[in-house]
């Protein structure tokens, strides 16, 4: 078929839509090159920024949680250990 494109999802292998993504279609302004994993990698990066974006703030605040339940667990366990002691020496 002419003006088709190879897509290995589709029975046959061919479809009349080109490929979203090539080589070169964008200029970064840091200077990377524009390859097709590339951008691939930037936009599945932005789908999952949108639909999850206070994710970086979540991940910040839980490592401060996790830190404070184990500094709370260790003083609870030298508490309970000066607490109870004398317990049994008569």
């Amino acid at each position: 078929m002419s003006g088709a494109y190879y897509d290995p999802a589709v029975a046959g292998g061919q479809i009349a839509m080109p490929p979203p993504l090539v080589d070169d279609a964008v200029r970064y302004a840091d200077g990377t090159r524009a390859t097709v994993p590339q951008m691939a990698h930037d936009v599945s990066s932005f789908l999952q920024w949108t639909a999850h974006p206070h994710a970086t703030e979540r991940r910040r605040i839980g490592v401060g949680v996790v830190c404070y339940l184990v500094l709370l667990a260790g003083l609870a366990f030298f508490l309970k250990r000066r607490v109870w002691s004398n317990v049994g020496r008569g």
